[in-house]
Order: C-alpha cells, then structure tokens, then sequence
C-alpha cells in the first residue's frame, strides 16, 4: 500500500487490464473464430472444403445444403465457389446475383482490393447464407495473373472475421484459387460415387492432393454420393488402407435428380420420400460432425471455452477431453497432425519411386469416430418429426 501511495501520481492515466481478459483476447485470436462464437458449438474448423474425385457426383449440392443446414441453426455461413468458369453456388442457393439475371459489371472475388461494394451475394433461401464467387468469367481471366494465392488469402482473412463457418466448394479447375483455397482449408471432406470412374481415380486424386500440399489428416472424412445399389465396390478396402473413415452417405435417386434439375431445395424439403429423407440424414451426420452436435439431443457434446480455461474448469476439460476423441487433430496447443501424416512422409522418403507416395502401407490409426446416430434422432434434429 505504501508504495501505491508514494506513487500514486506517477501512475495517472496508467490502465490496468486484467489478465483474464489478455487471456481470452489471446484465445481469440489463436483459434481463428471469435469468443461469442465458441460459446454455442465447438467449431475447431472454421474453414471446411468438399472436393469431389471428379465432377458431377453431387459435390456442390452437398456443400449449399450444408450451409442451409447450418444456417437452421442460427450460423452466419459463407459458401466460396472456387470454379471460375462454371460456377453454379449462387443458382443452388437463389442468391440476389443470380435472381437479377446475372447483370453486367457486379463484382466478384477478383474484384476484392479494387471495390468499396460488397462482393458476396445474399441467398433467397435463407439470409444467414452468403456466397462468394466468379461471374461471368471466361477462359482468358482463368489464365490471367488475377488467379492468384494472394486473392485466396486476402478473401479468407476478411470472411474470418464476418462469419461462423466457411464452406469452401473446390473445383477441379487446375488453379491457383482452387489449390490455394484447398490448402488453407482447415479439413478437406472428399467425395466418392462407386462408379467405375470414380472409382478408378480415387487414388490418383489422393495423390494429387497430397502434391498439393493437402495432408492425409486433413482429408481423412469421405461422404460417399449419388451411389448406385448393388454395384460391388472396394472402397471399404481404399478407406482402411488411407485410414480414412466413412462420414455420410446418400444414393442415385431419380426423385432427387429431378428436384435438383428443376432448382428445388433438398434440405428439410417438405415430401415425403425416403431418399430425400436419405439425402437431409446424410446433411445432418455432416453437420454434428463439424459442429460436434449430438444428433440425438440437437446439443453440442462439450462446451470449451476461454471462461472454462481461466477458471480452471475441471468439467471444461473433461468434456473436452471426450470431444479430442473425434477430434485427434486439435490438441492443447493447436493442431497436430496424427502419426497418419508422419508415416507417409517416412515412406514416401523413403521409397526409390518418387512417383508413388502409396507403395507402402502406413501403420495402423486408432479408429476415433462414433457410429452415426440412428435416422429417427436425426429427424427431429432438424424439426422433423420429432422433439427439437
């Protein structure tokens, strides 16, 4: 007290903070989405893209009827639309772009840096729901110098900040936008079909993301759509070889192939259909998964937060001790990638064929994921027939 005394004119417009609060600010900053966020869902991945093997298996549905289905929930979503010249996120979605017949001079991605107008589009469908993409671009601007990392970094630091959640829609346009967005997407979800063509190919589009700098970790989720019954596949096989686990699935239906070709919306579409209830279950194992939500409850499975850590919350750190079970990648220092990754850089460094990085089978990963809930929880997760 004496020494606050004596000095007490010396410390005049001196602030103290408290550390509490240094504390939280610096969580905030290192987790990448902010304090308020974090109190309703666990989003470790606040960036998530969806790469399909090839075009045409239902990639970009996928991802527009995620971001409705998140939005249900009462999160800002962004839907980033990496193809250049065909994109197609702002028909799914009805945006306000493509509702005014696609007008001359708007303002797209390349237009971020140079505009003081807004570049993301507003969906018809649910407002919470907003897109960035291309427009009216042709070949020319695909090889122009505008396709660049530095568009990719620039629009994922803003969207950071002005959303819950960014799903990412990866084309297989080989540029730069696509790449870049795919690296720095905190996980990739692949998608498979068991057509013969895709099926083919799964490995080489492994590899190639992998040459893309794309860890094995990173995309270990696969969602399998637009299958077709009774075809034998061996994918099962694929998956326990790459150590990757099967998150959700939905088959070829022509019902559902005729709602998308006339511009129906899917997710929690009132027909009663059991491959459209097959389709909004597969929407709703996606979503528990990122938001890590008990599909039985509709509730998150922990709640960590800053306040749990500074008050040394024991049941804080319990609950998030179950949540690193589906979760093996975040730690309590950040990310870590699983001895998957370790293991394929051993073998591929030490493999005389620079070509294969898969001639040699890594060593086995402890399984971490839950079975999914069964489909009557799901339905009334999302209002369906069911307790909300």
């Amino acid at each position: 007290m004496g020494f606050i005394k004596s000095n007490g004119e010396g410390l005049k417009g001196v602030s103290v903070t408290d550390p509490r609060l240094i504390f939280t600010d610096l969580l905030k900053t290192s987790s990448g989405v902010s304090y308020e966020r974090s109190l309703r869902y666990n989003i470790f991945y606040q960036f998530v893209a969806f790469k399909g093997v090839r075009e045409g298996i239902g990639t970009s549905t996928i991802v527009s009827n995620t971001a409705l289905a998140m939005a249900k929930l009462g999160l800002n979503v962004c839907v980033v639309d990496t193809s250049i010249l065909n994109p197609c996120q702002d028909i799914l979605l009805k945006t306000n772009y493509d509702r005014e017949n696609k007008k001359e001079g708007v303002t797209d991605w390349f237009s971020m840096g140079f505009t003081r107008n807004s570049v993301l589009n507003i969906s018809g469908i649910d407002r919470k729901v907003s897109v960035l993409s291309f427009k009216n671009r042709t070949i020319v601007d695909l090889l122009s110098t505008q396709d660049s990392a530095a568009a990719v970094e620039l629009a994922f630091s803003q969207l950071a900040t002005k959303f819950d959640i960014i799903l990412i829609d990866i084309c297989n346009e080989p540029t730069n936008i696509s790449t870049t967005a795919m690296q720095l997407s905190h996980k990739l979800i692949q998608v498979w079909s068991n057509s013969v063509t895709t099926m083919r190919n799964v490995e080489n589009f492994i590899t190639n993301n992998v040459i893309c700098s794309c860890s094995m970790d990173k995309m270990r989720y696969v969602v399998t759509s637009m299958t077709v019954d009774d075809i034998p596949t061996n994918w099962d096989e694929l998956m326990k070889k790459f150590h990757f686990k099967h998150l959700a699935h939905v088959g070829m239906s022509m019902e559902i192939a005729h709602m998308l070709a006339t511009g129906r919306i899917l997710f929690n579409a009132a027909v009663n259909s059991p491959d459209v209830q097959q389709f909004n279950d597969c929407i709703t194992d996606i979503v528990c998964h990122l938001l890590n939500i008990n599909p039985e409850t509709g509730k998150s499975n922990a709640t960590y937060t800053p306040a749990g850590v500074i008050q040394d919350n024991s049941n804080s750190k319990e609950k998030f001790a179950e949540v690193k079970q589906d979760y093996p990648e975040v730690g309590e220092k950040g990310y870590q990638d699983t001895s998957a990754s370790e293991d394929y850089i051993k073998s591929y460094e030490s493999s005389d064929d620079d070509l294969d990085l898969f001639d040699e089978e890594p060593a086995p990963v402890t399984e971490t994921v839950q079975e999914a809930a069964p489909t009557k929880a799901k339905r009334g997760f999302f209002g369906r027939g069911g307790k909300k």
